[in-house]
């Protein structure tokens, strides 16, 4: 009997372990999703500057 009870406290303690990874995982996948977000903004904003840039140039070589 106390090898039984050794064994569901065991299989608790797994679960436990398995249920914060389970988490830890979900955390990592939404960290990703903002981080894939952020270098599509990022290269938004590069491709506004360069476009920007640009018109300022022809401006500027215009005159």
């Amino acid at each position: 009997m106390a090898e039984l009870e050794k064994i569901y406290e065991t299989i608790e303690k797994l679960n436990k372990r398995i249920l914060k990874l389970e988490e830890t995982i979900k955390s990592i996948d939404d960290c990703k999703s903002d981080i894939i977000n952020t270098q599509k903004r990022i290269a938004d904003i590069e491709e506004y500057l360069t476009i920007r840039s640009r018109g300022y140039f022809r401006r500027f070589i215009g005159k």
